[in-house]
């Protein structure tokens, strides 16, 4: 959850940098060396440094990450761009998004180079904490409004890769959300993009070098759209049938309700030592062209986790020791045509009435679909608090079951097509998920107009994020 990278490869260091004779690119890349990977990607390697005793380094004292990036990648991994991310993050203010501390271009390096500070992090797989699940969405949802919106700054601006990975939980609570390698804005990105240091800035130095940095080979633009974003099951429907325009800001509001989801949704558990706990999807959802389901048995296959069901062990000894991981609303580990299959199986294969526009998709009619019809949602959140919610105090049990029907309505209104028929992002901080229910608990960045921190001596969120993470780890 930590600058995590879903797209992980072990040989994306930056060979050769050392061939360039720029000597203090040089001694900070020397310096990296012996400071903490975060992680590597295709795209970037991210650094931990503390800047208390780094000459040159941000303004400031503390950790900081900074993420480098080759120019050359930069230049052909189509669409990430860190110009367009740094121009991005330059203009964005807001509690629960990164702060750009700054940013700078190595000519003789050809590196791209942005500070943020780290904030001290929450245990692992705070994400994954259903008591949570409210404050952290209105969080994210916060994030989102502020990001849709038209404002004096910029234009509405889509995140694109919304996922666990690419969110920071910081240990008082105040998610951030991270990585616009990939975000819209309704302009053109790549070599066709131009930026210019934003209106308002004081602090104009903050982008050193990128007014003349070398642009990448391809372009997007509102008329050609790059469909290849977002991450796993986390992909809006419509993304997978190679659309070249579509609406950015819906894609992420299909991520956050599939995002929301992964905080009721079963939990499995995977043993020590063993692979990666996945599951299987209906393959005879999908149907060739010209061809019909079959009527053989089908392929006998070890027992799949019930998503059905708050917990998964499949008769495992859970004493030897392992994890739990939740078992995704959407499976996209057999590729495109798999993570359709899935969504189809939960909401049903499109029709003229459910997406009117469904078929004018360009990759629309190349498969043909069995018809499912929709089903319902809620068992597929076996851990949400049910209906009739006990509790030793009758007004908490209430309040459990208003939000485990509100936390439904919730990720119905966001996991739905057509892509506009979601609801929008600042009309969800009004949703009766948020208003009604459990008091909302939020760091103080963040406390809503008129209410109260906290109500009834209910603890802090750090103080909340503490307990849940004892009993988890």
């Amino acid at each position: 959850m930590y600058f995590n990278s879903e797209d992980e490869d072990s040989g994306s260091s930056f060979s050769g940098v050392g061939a360039y004779d720029d000597t203090a690119a040089q001694k900070l890349l020397n310096r990296f060396a012996n400071d903490q990977i975060l992680t590597e990607g295709i795209h970037a390697t991210i650094y931990k440094i503390d800047t208390d005793n780094a000459d040159g380094a941000a303004t400031g004292a503390g950790l900081r990450a900074v993420k480098l990036v080759s120019a050359f990648k930069n230049a052909r991994l189509e669409p990430h761009d860190i110009r367009s991310e740094v121009h991005v993050l330059a203009r964005l203010s807001h509690p629960n998004i990164i702060q750009l501390l700054e940013a700078s271009y190595s000519h003789q390096q050809k590196i791209y180079q942005i500070t943020m500070p780290i904030p001290q992090p929450a245990p692992k797989r705070a994400l994954q904490y259903s008591a949570l699940a409210k404050s952290f969405l209105y969080q994210i949802t916060s994030a989102l409004a502020y990001l849709h919106a038209q404002t004096d700054e910029h234009a509405p601006i889509a995140h694109r890769d919304l996922k666990p990975s690419n969110i920071l939980v910081p240990s008082d609570g105040c998610i951030k959300l991270i990585d616009f390698g990939i975000s819209w804005e309704d302009r053109p990105r790549g070599h066709g993009a131009s930026f210019q240091e934003p209106r308002g800035l004081h602090d104009n130095g903050r982008l050193n070098g990128f007014s003349d940095a070398p642009k990448p080979d391809w372009d997007e633009t509102p008329e050609s759209m790059c469909c290849q974003v977002s991450s796993g099951p986390y992909r809006a429907l419509e993304l997978l049938f190679a659309p070249r325009r579509y609406d950015a800001l819906a894609v992420d509001l299909w991520s956050l309700g599939v995002l929301a989801s992964g905080f009721f949704t079963s939990l499995a558990f995977k043993p020590k030592g063993a692979g990666a706990g996945l599951r299987e999807f209906d393959w005879d959802a999908l149907i060739p062209e010209g061809t019909t389901a079959g009527s053989g048995p089908a392929n006998q296959s070890p027992p799949e986790p019930d998503p059905t069901v708050p917990f998964n062990s499949l008769d495992m000894d859970t004493s030897a020791g392992g994890t739990w991981y939740r078992i995704p609303i959407f499976d996209s580990t057999r590729g495109e045509i798999g993570l359709i299959a899935s969504v189809f199986k939960v909401l049903g294969t499109p029709t003229d009435t459910s997406w009117p526009g469904f078929k004018s998709l360009p990759a629309a009619s190349a498969l043909v679909f069995n018809p499912v019809s929709p089903r319902p949602l809620k068992p597929l959140l076996p851990n949400i608090p049910p209906s009739h919610a006990q509790s030793d105090d009758r007004i908490i049990g209430a309040c459990l079951a208003a939000d485990g029907e509100n936390a439904v309505k919730f990720i119905e209104q966001l996991v739905c097509y057509p892509p506009e028929s979601r609801t929008k992002a600042v009309d969800l901080l009004r949703h009766a998920y948020f208003t009604e229910g459990c008091t909302l608990v939020l760091p103080s960045t963040l406390t809503p107009a008129g209410q109260p921190l906290i109500q009834g001596g209910l603890e802090t969120l750090p103080e909340l994020i503490s307990i849940f993470s004892a009993n988890v780890e």
